[in-house]
């Protein structure tokens, strides 16, 4: 085969084929690498989108997840709080589970930089009526 009279598309064929088995590394021409990356792109660019959504899906429910959390345990303390307001008497052990209900709250809140509500002032109440509980050895 003479080179010289060559047709074009057979020697585009050719130096293809040497491109995707040589990268010509001093000149830093990577033909094979180039075509192949765009067809990547072309192929997957619709996954990429439903990937996206899906992250954006699941930063969502982490979110809705973190907020339910959070508003449980600041239910469950205002709610022990309130019925400490009003009369109800705890036995040591309800007591003791809403402390660390509290415990697990303080927590999760300074790992996740959240600011704490109303149950601050809940939760101070609720430790006095624990120290009367104590003291007077009323518990139910």
């Amino acid at each position: 085969m003479d080179w010289i009279t060559c047709p074009v598309g057979e020697l585009a064929a050719i130096l293809g084929g040497i491109g995707i088995v040589i990268d010509i590394s001093p000149i830093k021409v990577k033909p094979a690498r180039w075509i192949l990356s765009k067809l990547g792109n072309a192929l997957f660019v619709e996954y990429d989108k439903k990937l996206g959504s899906i992250e954006d899906d699941i930063k969502d429910l982490k979110n809705d997840f973190i907020s339910h959390k959070v508003n449980t345990w600041r239910h469950d303390i205002l709610d022990f709080a309130n019925s400490c307001m009003n009369g109800r008497k705890h036995t040591k052990e309800e007591f003791d589970h809403i402390f660390s209900v509290h415990d697990d709250y303080e927590r999760y809140l300074s790992r996740n930089s959240l600011e704490n509500g109303q149950v601050n002032i809940a939760f101070s109440f609720i430790a006095d009526e624990y120290r009367k509980c104590l003291e007077n050895r009323n518990f139910l």
